[in-house]
């Protein structure tokens, strides 16, 4: 059974979306964290939330509907590892099943049900527009009122207008938030000091450590090769259509630069994910080459999911979808040094509620050269 080491988390809320096994995407080679575990590097789930946090301790919890499955109004709350950093929210709606066109006049409507303390803004909001969908993002003097209401709030629920005319209303759950945020706090070293979120306390912002400095590494530009490929070189493994049936190519290769070449061999194949497993080929060599974000290990790190090459920067990309839809699974970008493979951004998403790619967790980047 293939492994590909796509995300580190706690729950495997995923398996009744794949059309392949789970464990081919989630396994204990990735690892997992449990509640009261740092985010770092991983995401963490508590109950409707989910948050993740970076290697420069960069955090984004999001808090999601509480019906698996659902595409549905969501809020993030993103912050970065500075002591003085503030704290974003965004409330990102969508648009009526039934609309085929933008809407006139976006606004919304925001509302805690029964809370004791803190509250959102009132009246009407102008919405941006976020691709398909659209988006608010709460100004920095009403954060303290929100992350109040959160403590005994139990939902926010979002209501859609076109001007006048009401179109939905989308709830939010906030079963799990003050916990995801009371993580954030905790991964950020800010437990204790005045810039808490949620446990705070007198020590002064200074007391917090320098974020680290990213890792940067060379990349060096990669490119599809044409078709038809050349033979197959000797020694590459061979295709089996058990694994991967008709439909995807049983070899795909990419241009390294000075004579090398990467093959890609078809692993895996589903509805839509198609795994190849690597070779770096180079003066009649056949290497193996591993695909691994830092302080993963794994039998198949010599695999990708739906590999492809990003155009703006000609470098080596991956992403699996937890389901057909996009909106859970993993995303990482990859440099070539001449060497070896690096990654330079690993993101992910694991429950399947509507949050879209760019507003996933990022849980380990890079800088390059």
């Amino acid at each position: 059974m293939m492994r590909n080491p796509v995300i580190r988390r706690q729950r495997r809320n995923l398996i009744a979306s794949l059309g392949l096994s789970f464990a081919a995407m989630l396994t204990p080679a990735a690892g997992h964290a449990g509640e009261g575990q740092s985010a770092i590097g991983m995401l963490v789930d508590y109950k409707d939330w989910e948050i993740g946090c970076d290697n420069t301790r960069s955090c984004v919890a999001i808090g999601m509907t509480s019906e698996d499955g659902t595409m549905s109004a969501y809020l993030r709350i993103v912050r970065d590892g500075g002591a003085d950093d503030a704290p974003l929210a965004d409330f990102v709606i969508y648009p009526p099943d039934d609309s085929s066109e933008k809407l006139k006049q976006p606004l919304l409507r925001l509302s805690f049900d029964a809370h004791k303390a803190g509250g959102l803004p009132k009246g009407a909001l102008t919405l941006e527009e976020a691709g398909d969908l659209y988006s608010y993002q709460l100004a920095e003097d009403a954060l303290p009122d929100l992350i109040a209401g959160l403590r005994s709030a139990t939902t926010i629920t979002a209501d859609l207008y076109d001007g006048d005319r009401k179109l939905s209303s989308q709830v939010i759950s906030l079963a799990g938030s003050v916990a995801a945020l009371l993580q954030m706090d905790d991964a950020q070293q800010r437990i204790g000091t005045v810039t808490a979120l949620i446990k705070k306390g007198d020590a002064a912002a200074d007391t917090i450590p320098p974020v680290p400095a990213l890792p940067v590494v060379k990349s060096l530009p990669v490119a599809d090769m044409p078709d038809p490929l050349p033979a197959t070189p000797h020694g590459l493994p061979k295709s089996s259509p058990d694994d991967c049936g008709e439909g995807p190519a049983p070899y795909i290769a990419y241009d390294l630069g000075d004579g090398a070449q990467l093959w890609g061999v078809c692993a895996s194949a589903g509805a839509y994910n198609y795994a190849y497993d690597f070779r770096i080929v180079k003066g009649g060599a056949v290497d193996p080459v591993q695909f691994l974000v830092p302080d993963q290990t794994g039998d198949d790190a010599s695999q990708l999911w739906n590999s492809y090459v990003d155009d703006e920067n000609n470098r080596l990309s991956s992403f699996f979808k937890g389901r057909g839809l996009g909106d859970c699974g993993g995303s990482d970008a990859w440099a070539w040094d001449g060497k070896a493979f690096a990654p330079v951004l690993h993101m992910g998403m694991g429950a399947c509620r509507g949050v879209m790619m760019e507003d996933w967790p990022v849980l380990y980047r890079a800088e390059t050269e």
